[in-house]
């Protein structure tokens, strides 16, 4: 059946319009402290959100839910397994599934002054696992705001080492793998968003 003109239009320019015509931004008063409140990330049905706060007087990762998207959100919960109560801990990146949990952090043991950790967990609704550093993504730079693929087959990051051209700015990274039972690969810089850009 062929579609009038009228309807190809709006099927055309719909997809379009979804592009502009924000709402001013607004605080979400149930999230926000008295701390310095950054990094959130919501999980893709729209009813988790990570993020870090300093509220404590040390950047820790906090967490909320709500029951459906427009719904008012719950109280922020400090994600206690994922925070180190002495160091930094910020930016934190859900996947897809809601199984791993990724996040930058300057706690001792890594190998830079902030390294790339994940923590994972069997089920949504179960605690998390302690977190540990994902050494084959950390250099003696700082390698933070990690982000991965829906499949999680690949992950971005800022860092200032893996050969980042403009020290100490960041670049931008990218290591990826073929399954995500793999360690992933030597990250490599993202030559086309690198120079003369700085993040």
């Amino acid at each position: 059946m062929r579609i009038p003109s009228s309807l190809s239009l709006l099927i055309l320019v719909a997809p379009v319009a979804a592009q502009h015509g924000w709402s001013a931004p607004v605080p979400i008063a149930a999230l926000n402290t008295v701390g310095a409140d950054t990094g959130a990330h919501i999980s893709p049905d729209g009813l988790t959100m990570h993020w870090a706060s300093s509220v404590s007087g040390n950047w820790e990762i906090y967490s909320a839910t709500r029951t459906a998207r427009g719904a008012p959100w719950g109280a922020p919960v400090l994600e206690t397994v994922l925070s180190d109560p002495t160091a930094v801990d910020s930016e934190p990146f859900l996947s897809a599934d809601g199984l791993t949990i990724y996040f930058a952090s300057q706690r001792p043991g890594g190998t830079g002054s902030t390294d790339i950790m994940r923590a994972t967990r069997p089920n949504p609704t179960a605690p998390w696992g302690q977190p540990t550093f994902v050494t084959e993504l950390n250099s003696s730079g700082a390698d933070a705001a990690p982000a991965v693929t829906e499949d999680e087959l690949e992950i971005y990051f800022l860092t200032t080492g893996w050969n980042a051209p403009n020290p100490p700015q960041n670049a931008i990274a990218v290591a990826k793998r073929q399954s995500t039972a793999l360690p992933f690969g030597t990250p490599q810089i993202v030559a086309e968003l690198a120079s003369p850009n700085t993040h």
